[in-house]
């Protein structure tokens, strides 16, 4: 596997995150230009849909505490207005009581509001707090590799701009067939969180840093 395959997000789709969360425009332009070295390689074979398609779609920090975030990518309706995913965040370098978590997510959204995620980033600001979100299973890893199991939550708004990036990859029938547009970079086919954990945990150490 190549390195480039673990590339950032996009600059225009980084610096727009950046800004929703309050970074200065001078300082999410900076910070995302340094996304935009690698490029994903040619014949790459396209993930399966019977199995959870997991693409990194965010990263934090620096290596080696970097913090990467994964979903995946197929379109899973479950109702009217209601959408289901899976998410993985994991820790580069897994401490304490954390090495990674993962878990089943529903969003709820009208049409409306889902026609909106697909228009311009900058106008996407209102569904922070319009769009409903809730955990429907989950569980933690700890460093030590205990499993603590989590709890279901009630609906609830975004509590950050990285929520707002999975809702709209979630909601995009399209996105497995046009990862571009969202930056993201596919990981992998795995039934279990854990197993796309150690894949992207070994290959991370040829990544260079996100500054």
């Amino acid at each position: 596997m190549q390195p480039v395959l673990l590339s950032t997000l996009r600059p225009a789709l980084l610096a727009a995150t950046l800004a929703l969360a309050g970074a200065p425009t001078a300082q999410a332009q900076a910070q995302a230009q340094t996304a935009a070295t690698a490029k994903a390689p040619a014949n790459l074979l396209p993930p399966r849909t019977e199995l959870p398609a997991w693409f990194i779609f965010f990263s934090s920090n620096k290596a080696p505490d970097r913090s990467i975030y994964l979903v995946d990518a197929r379109y899973r309706p479950v109702g009217e207005g209601l959408y289901e995913t899976q998410a993985l965040v994991m820790r580069e370098t897994p401490s304490g009581d954390f090495d990674h978590w993962s878990g089943t997510l529903q969003y709820q959204a009208s049409p409306e509001q889902v026609a909106l995620a697909r228009g311009p980033l900058e106008k996407l600001q209102p569904l922070m707090k319009s769009v409903k979100v809730r955990t429907v299973s989950a569980y933690q890893m700890t460093g030590s590799g205990k499993v603590v199991p989590g709890q279901p939550t009630e609906w609830s708004a975004f509590k950050s701009p990285i929520d707002l990036l999975g809702f709209r990859i979630a909601t995009d029938p399209d996105a497995l067939k046009r990862p571009e547009a969202y930056g993201l970079v596919f990981a992998g086919n795995f039934h279990r969180p854990i197993d796309v954990v150690d894949l992207v945990r070994r290959v991370l150490p040829q990544v260079r840093d996100i500054r």
